[in-house]
């Protein structure tokens, strides 16, 4: 009876630890989700990882609908790689490369947690 009750915790544990796990990315995992979000062109899931005021927030909704398809393509096509990861506290910077045959782009994104999640800042 011991045995079973105590297999039984541990899975709960490693589920509970698992479940906590998930909910806390780091900067780089939303940077990485934001960028797929633009690659598959979902605006709307792309801005749901963004934090600014409401100005901001609605010129770079319309920046992202009014992207061309040469822009798009280049997300689509391109190596995306995390170059670097910095995390101060409620702030994060992530470095990243995006590479295509023809092209490549390096860009840094600001991160601030909000309300415990990262969210990337305009």
């Amino acid at each position: 009876m011991k045995k079973k009750f105590g297999i039984a915790m541990t899975a709960m544990l490693l589920m509970a630890l698992g479940f906590t796990s998930c909910s806390s990315e780091k900067p780089s995992d939303v940077v990485m989700a934001y960028l797929n979000a633009v690659k598959e062109e979902k605006f709307d899931e792309a801005m749901s990882y963004m934090e600014g005021d409401e100005d901001d927030i609605n010129r770079f909704s319309y920046h992202l609908r009014s992207m061309s398809t040469k822009e798009i393509d280049f997300y689509k096509e391109g190596k995306v790689t995390i170059l670097e990861e910095e995390i101060d506290g409620e702030k994060a910077r992530v470095k990243v490369s995006i590479e295509t045959e023809d092209d490549s782009d390096r860009d840094n994104y600001y991160l601030n947690k909000v309300d415990g999640k990262w969210k990337i800042h305009l």
